[in-house]
């Protein structure tokens, strides 16, 4: 049976660990968690820990949580020869991104925005690449951006997209082992190649979650509706919801075409 866990017990856990970390914290205005190391100042919002211990019942995201915010705060010392093969983008909502101050953060539609970051070695943690970092690695945008591309197009080998066929509808899916970044993968520069030859293009995508996509071709639009159940429960239960809507992936870019469902 799942242990009940409530967002008070988490916080609990979650500032006495700050504590230990000698991290003195304040919380602001909306909630986040503020606190200086080194000169530096870092915020954290708890709302999708809080989240994830609910629904798992499990106290233990909390470590994994701190080891997180240790590798954010080890990064701001890294040197750019040592992340430049790990940079990669994030796919957000576009309201997500107005969060964000000193984070680099591109909109790709009215609805999306691209967070710019990178990972730790064996990939287990994300940091936000920051302008402060981009000016001690004395690097400018544009070849973050272009690195980042380039990566992210690594990813994009043709034995990431599987296809099912459902109903005599060709559903796809992304199977790659860097799962966060599969919903990102669609706005790499050579998705249009893995994808045209099998669903053609342009197509359509759900993303509800960061780590979930669907494709289906452009002319199957009535089987939308079949996947609303699907969409809107992976939207809700994910700590990483990205958008409800239907999107439209096409040589001009990604754009909204309609919705499954009230954004959160």
């Amino acid at each position: 049976m799942m242990n009940e866990i409530s967002a008070e017990q988490v916080v609990e856990v979650f500032e006495t660990e700050l504590e230990r970390q000698a991290w003195l914290f304040s919380r602001t205005s909306n909630g986040d968690y503020s606190f200086d190391v080194d000169g530096v100042e870092y915020s954290v919002s708890p709302d999708n820990l809080i989240r994830d211990c609910i629904r798992d019942g499990n106290l233990d995201r909390i470590s994994d949580f701190i080891a997180t915010i240790q590798d954010t705060i080890s990064s701001n010392s890294s040197n750019w020869i040592d992340v430049r093969a790990l940079v990669r983008y994030l796919l957000l909502s576009g309201d997500a991104g107005e969060e964000f101050d000193d984070v680099i953060v591109e909109n790709v539609s009215p609805d999306l925005c691209r967070v710019f970051v990178f990972t730790n070695a064996d990939r287990s943690s994300i940091s936000w690449i920051t302008k402060e970092m981009i000016s001690v690695w004395q690097i400018d945008l544009d070849e973050v951006v272009q690195v980042a591309e380039q990566n992210m197009n690594e990813l994009v080998t043709a034995d990431i997209l599987e296809v099912e066929n459902v109903g005599g509808v060709p559903l796809g899916l992304l199977n790659t082992i860097e799962s966060s970044f599969k919903a990102s993968l669609v706005l790499a520069p050579d998705f249009r190649n893995v994808v045209r030859p099998v669903l053609g293009w342009p197509v359509y995508a759900v993303l509800p979650a960061q780590d979930f996509v669907y494709l289906i071709p452009t002319e199957h639009r009535s089987f939308l509706g079949r996947l609303g159940p699907v969409v809107l429960r992976e939207y809700e239960e994910s700590g990483y919801p990205i958008s409800k809507d239907v999107f439209e992936i096409s040589d001009a870019g990604i754009q909204a075409i309609g919705t499954l469902g009230p954004q959160r």
